[in-house]
């Protein structure tokens, strides 16, 4: 018996909906209260338990709730898009990705002499780290931590519209983008374990599937195919260009090295060379009048504010006690972060994401 809580979206037309539930104790029984209303206004408030009732009886209740609001459209992502298998989020999946450390532009060139002729380049995309595991007709999403997450239902379809001239069975690491994902790596087809094989070989299995997703023309899935510099000038070029297009870096991998789960201590065999500097904060408060809010930080165990933070107009203020992602030129030594703008929020993450560690701090 625990408490549970969940916070649920609804957007279409005109409408922007939230809906939230909780199941807690009280005294020795339990009750089912929720909320809603549009976002970013008051909400109404109201109980499906007039009066304390057992555990099983307020947890009946509570699935109830929650599985009607599915049925009618509601996810739990704050987009609001309609997503698939949404009552299996949570379940321990085989995905846990590889971890990125970033790298200084001279560290890159460092990396490529000492990787030279075994340099493979992929862009940096700016989404939501996803697994994606294609098998027996069912396609299944993993967020960073390994957990099943709820796929929008265009991505699954996209996904069983390519199963045919696919596997069978096939593991990806993508990037979410949130109308369509970005595949970059093979990590399992069928029976065959491919995270200890060099990554160019793995490499090698996305060009047959790029071209079935151009055979059956599914728009919800990119490839993004490695690119091998045969010289220091290409390797600067690709950067660089990369920076003209303004993606958000640029991936340097050792086309040697195999997957290993998690984040190195140094090195790792792939490395991330970001051209804007990102931080996970937490929502502290809410601008009443302006769209802005004010962002905190974990330093051990003490959570410290780090400025206030711009929502662009084609974006929806976060809510309260959210983790999000802020984009900023620098941090000052006080902890301050400098010309932050919201980016989005980061369901997938924790507490502990949110480190002052993250913060690069500008030079005196």
């Amino acid at each position: 018996m625990k408490p549970e809580e969940i916070r649920l979206y609804f957007t279409q037309g005109s409408s922007d909906k939230v809906y939230q539930a909780q199941l807690h104790g009280l005294n020795n029984d339990w009750v089912v209260n929720f909320q809603y209303g549009r976002r970013g206004k008051p909400m109404t408030t109201g109980t499906k338990t007039r009066t304390p009732v057992p555990y099983d009886v307020a947890k009946k209740a509570y699935d109830k709730l929650v599985q009607t609001k599915f049925a009618k459209g509601y996810t739990p992502d704050s987009s609001g898009v309609t997503y698939s298998n949404t009552p299996a989020s949570g379940t321990k999946t085989t995905f846990l990705p590889q971890l990125l450390n970033q790298v200084t532009e001279s560290e890159a060139e460092e990396v490529y002499w000492e990787n030279k002729g075994k340099t493979m380049l992929q862009i940096k995309h700016d989404g939501e780290r996803r697994g994606v595991i294609i098998d027996h007709g069912t396609v299944i999403g993993a967020n960073r931590r390994g957990l099943e997450v709820a796929l929008p239902d265009h991505i699954v379809q996209a996904c069983l519209d390519i199963l045919t001239t696919s596997q069978y069975y096939i593991e990806l690491d993508t990037e979410d983008m949130g109308d369509h994902l970005v595949i970059f790596d093979v990590l399992k087809v069928n029976d065959t374990d491919l995270r200890n094989r060099p990554f160019i070989n793995r490499a090698g299995l996305l060009y047959p599937l790029k071209h079935s997703i151009q055979l059956n023309n599914v728009t919800a899935l990119h490839v993004d195919l490695p690119f091998t510099p045969d010289n220091l000038m290409e390797f600067r070029d690709y950067i660089e260009n990369a920076r003209g297009a303004n993606e958000e870096g640029v991936v340097i991998r050792d086309s040697s090295a195999i997957y290993i789960p998690g984040r190195p201590n140094s090195g790792g065999g792939i490395y991330k060379l970001k051209f804007i500097e990102t931080a996970t904060v937490k929502v502290a408060a809410i601008h009443p009048t302006k769209r802005s809010f004010s962002m905190t930080i974990k330093d051990g165990n003490t959570w410290h504010n780090v400025g206030n933070c711009t929502v662009p107009a084609n974006k929806k203020i976060p809510p309260l006690g959210e983790l999000v992602d802020v984009r900023y030129l620098y941090a000052y030594q006080d902890g301050a972060i400098y010309q932050p703008v919201y980016d989005r929020i980061r369901p997938d993450l924790t507490d502990a994401d949110a480190h002052r560690g993250q913060l690069k701090y500008k030079r005196t």
